[in-house]
């Protein structure tokens, strides 16, 4: 059988359902934030959160 015929495993799906709520809430924070804050404050709070999350991919391999 090869992988394309296959069902997805319950890893995979949760995998999917992740990336697409994900996806999803961006949209609801984009929504939030045109309404709700200054245009230099969303995109402060939104890089400071994508740099707090990257980091700890960039800083895993790095004992403290």
């Amino acid at each position: 059988m090869s992988s394309l015929e296959r069902p997805f495993s319950l890893r995979e799906r949760a995998a999917l359902l992740l990336v697409l709520a994900s996806w999803s809430s961006n949209y609801l924070a984009v929504q939030f934030d045109a309404n709700e804050l200054p245009v230099w404050a969303a995109l402060s709070l939104r890089f400071s959160l994508i740099a707090t999350v990257l980091a700890h991919f960039h800083f895993a391999d790095y004992p403290l």
